[in-house]
Parts: structure tokens; C-alpha cells; sequence
């Protein structure tokens, strides 16, 4: 595996860089001198980590002042023997014996390019970085341009047995690390210690001027007594011709007849007759035998109502039904 991130200790500074598809992008950075160094690389990693969620791993990036470049004689002709020649030729050149070094090398002819760097220089870098959570996996540098081809590594951590999943190991880079847009910016938490500047107030507003008042208007002159006005006749409106009306001849008197005055007594005969029923003169209406005689029913008083009862058949030989006297 790749590590995704490293922490660069170069400049008098760490930072965090986040590998892309388009190089190395840095994330932020904080000064070693710092007062707030933790607080601002635990901002770091919580930033790495939004960037990774699925892990961080870092590889670091050693500052130049700390590595020997040089070049010794070493033939060959296998790497075995490469590696013993490079050992022999860097006896005297460090302070450290040559069992304190770590170094990495390339070249194909009897001389070859040597990048060397002590022990104890890694494992202060890892333990900085293991004591922030950082997860540092292998050690790295950056050559300045003719130094070194490719990017001198420097092996695996000492805990990276720890961090990586079983089975899997670090991979090199073939190239060193590019920083695309190289001023990385600070940490936020830097910037965030720095004690607010006190608000300057705003100056108030000058009162806007007080306007003139405007002159008062002179009052008017009161009005003098005002003419009688004098009433002009209007014509009066043309009346519209009307027809002139039929003559009237006096209603002709009818002739009434002679009436007697309404005050005159009107004579009642006292010897009339008494009321006799009526009978017709049988002499003067002829016997028809085809006639038979209707009996006439008998006077009922007035009060007394009458029920008759009409019956349902009348025989075909008589025009109605004699009436029958219901009993009271």
C-alpha cells in the first residue's frame, strides 16, 4: 500500500500533505516553536481524517539538513557486494558508526549516488508522529535536483506492522513528492488562539441641520360687503298649441212617469180571502189514461229536516222514484 498523506518536517514546520490524482495537495501546517502545537496538529489529523474516513497513514518526509548525500566507489557487480562496498565506503564520513545509518542508494556504473541518514533521526520523527496519531508507516526525503534520482526511502517504521492490515506492506514512490500550490495554509486553531482586536467604535453620525423655519404668509385682507345682486326675469317657456275643444250640447231630459209622493199612505184591503190549497177544475184538464196519479207528499213543518232515499233502480215505465218519508 500507498499512504495517502505526509507529514513534512522541512522549513521549520510540519505539515500535512494529501496525496490526489493530480499530485500532493497540502492540507495545513503549523510551526515546531508554536505554543499551541498540539491543538493545532489535532486539527490537522481531524482534517485528514474528513479527508480519509475510511483511515490515515503517513509517511515522513525528512528534512535535507538531516541526510548525507554522497557518492562511493562500489563496482559490484551484485547488489550484495554493492551493499557491503557502500558500507565500507561510508566508514569515517558521520559521527555515527556505520551500524547507526540508514541509507538507500542507485547508480549502475562502479560509482554510485548515496542518500544517508542516522537512526536516531528516524525515530525521533516516528515518535512525534506515532504520539499525534499521525500513523507513520515508512520514512522519506526530497533531494534538491542532481542529489539523488527518485525518492530516497529510507524503509518502514518500527510500528508499521501495527498500522497496516495483515499481510500487507509499505510500497515506495518512484518519484519524490511534488507539492502542488507550495504555500500551504496555517491551521486553523492558530489563528483561532489569537485574542480578538477590540471593536473600534463607530463614530456617530453628525445631526443633520436643523432647517429654517419659513417665513409666516402676510393674512390675507378680509373681504368687503358684497353687491345685492339684482333678480333678472327669466322668459317664460313657450306652452305647446292644443286643440281647441268640441262643443258641448246640453244632456236631452227623458220624460219620467208620474210617481206618487213618498209620503202618501198606501191602502191595504182587509177582507181579503183566507189561503186555500189549489186544485186544479177537473173540468177543464182532460182525463189521460196513460197518466197515472203521483201522490203528493204530505206537508212537513219547517224545522224538521228531510232525508229521502233515492232508489238504486228506477223501473224503465216511471220517469223517478216516489219519494219515502223516513221515520223521525
Amino acid at each position: 500500500m500507498k499512504p495517502a498523506f505526509a507529514l513534512d518536517f522541512r522549513d521549520g514546520a510540519v505539515a500535512l500533505l494529501h496525496r490526489t490524482a493530480r499530485g500532493w495537495m497540502a492540507v495545513g501546517q503549523t510551526a515546531f516553536d508554536s505554543p499551541d502545537l498540539d491543538e493545532a496538529l489535532a486539527f490537522l489529523r481531524s482534517t485528514a481524517l474528513g479527508l480519509s474516513p475510511g483511515g490515515l497513514a503517513t509517511k515522513l518526509i525528512i528534512p535535507g539538513d538531516q541526510i548525507l548525500y554522497t557518492t562511493v566507489h562500489a563496482p559490484g557487480p551484485d547488489a550484495a557486494k554493492r551493499r557491503r562496498q557502500i558500507a565500507a565506503g561510508l566508514e569515517g564520513l558521520t559521527p555515527y558508526a556505520v551500524t547507526d545509518l540508514v541509507y538507500d542508494w542507485w547508480g549502475k556504473g562502479d560509482e554510485v549516488h548515496v542518500a544517508v541518514i542516522a537512526r536516531e533521526t528516524l525515530a525521533e520523527a516516528e515518535a512525534f508522529a506515532h504520539q499525534h496519531r499521525f500513523n507513520p508507516v515508512s520514512f522519506v526525503a526530497v533531494p534538491d535536483n542532481g542529489l539523488f534520482q527518485g525518492e530516497p526511502w529510507f524503509g518502514p517504521t518500527s510500528v508499521a506492522a501495527s498500522i497496516l492490515a495483515a499481510g500487507e506492506k509499505v510500497d515506495r514512490d518512484q518519484d519524490p513528492v511534488r507539492i502542488m500550490g507550495r504555500d500551504a495554509p496555517i491551521a486553523a486553531p492558530l489563528a483561532a488562539k489569537d485574542p480578538a482586536p477590540e471593536p473600534v467604535p463607530e463614530p456617530l453620525p453628525e445631526p443633520l441641520p436643523v432647517p429654517e423655519p419659513s417665513p409666516v404668509p402676510a393674512p390675507l385682507p378680509e373681504p368687503g360687503p358684497q353687491p345685492t345682486p339684482i333678480p333678472v326675469p327669466l322668459p317664460e317657456p313657450p306652452r305647446p298649441d292644443l286643440p281647441e275643444p268640441f262643443p258641448q250640447s246640453p244632456p236631452e231630459v227623458v220624460p219620467q212617469p208620474d210617481l206618487p209622493p213618498p209620503d202618501a199612505p198606501v191602502e191595504i184591503p182587509q177582507d181579503l180571502p183566507e189561503n186555500e190549497p189549489f186544485a186544479p177544475d177537473p173540468t177543464e184538464i182532460p182525463f189521460d189514461p196513460a197518466m197515472k196519479a203521483t201522490p203528493v207528499a204530505p206537508a212537513v213543518p219547517d224545522e224538521a229536516p228531510i232525508a229521502l232515499d233515492v232508489a238504486d233502480e228506477v223501473p224503465e215505465d216511471m220517469g223517478f222514484a216516489p219519494p219515502r218519508r223516513v221515520p223521525a
